[in-house]
C-alpha cells in the first residue's frame, strides 16, 4: 500500500466500538484489568459531550486504522477551552501510511471548530517515538507532571 493511495476517513466511536478502544488502550499497559468494570466506564465516558471517540477509516473498505480519545474542557481560568488528546493509536499496518498525521490534522481541525486555543498531550517518559511525533507537529515540552498513587 502507498500512502498517496489511501484515503482516510472519520467517525465517532459507538458503543460497539468498545473493544477496540479499551483493546489499544490497555495493549501495552501489561496490566490485568477488570473489563466488565471498563466497559460500564467507556459507555458513560462517550456520552459526555466533553469526550470525543474518534475512530479513523482507510480505503474503500473502511478498514479501522486508529483511533483516539479526546476530551476538550475549560478550566476555572480559562478564557479558551484546551482539547487534550487522551488515548491516540494507530494499527501497525498504517503507521508508516500517514494515518496518525491525517487523525491529528482531523483532531485539530476539531479542537478549532471548538474554538479550544491549545491542544495538549502527555507522553510516557521514554516514549521517544510519540515525543518525536508531537515535536513535529510543533508541540512544546512545558512542564513536568508529577503523580502519586493514593490507593
Amino acid at each position: 500500500m502507498n500512502s498517496e493511495q489511501i484515503q482516510y476517513t472519520f467517525r465517532l466511536g459507538k458503543n460497539s466500538d468498545c473493544n477496540l478502544f479499551l483493546d489499544t488502550y490497555f495493549a501495552n499497559l501489561g496490566e490485568s484489568f477488570n473489563k466488565t468494570e471498563l466497559v460500564n466506564i467507556f459507555e458513560s465516558r462517550i456520552k459526555e459531550p466533553d469526550y470525543k471517540f474518534y475512530v479513523i477509516l482507510a480505503g474503500r473498505e473502511l478498514t479501522i486504522a486508529g483511533c483516539a480519545i479526546v476530551k476538550v474542557e475549560a478550566n476555572v481560568f480559562d478564557k479558551y477551552a484546551t482539547t487534550e488528546i487522551k488515548h491516540l493509536h494507530i494499527h501497525p499496518k498504517f503507521r508508516k501510511l500517514n494515518a496518525a498525521d491525517s487523525l491529528y490534522v482531523f483532531i485539530e481541525e476539531q479542537a478549532k471548530l471548538k474554538n479550544a486555543s491549545l491542544i495538549k498531550v502527555a507522553c510516557g517518559i521514554n516514549s521517544t517515538l510519540n515525543q518525536r511525533f508531537y515535536s513535529r507537529k510543533k508541540f512544546v515540552f512545558t512542564k513536568k507532571l508529577f503523580l502519586k498513587n493514593i490507593f
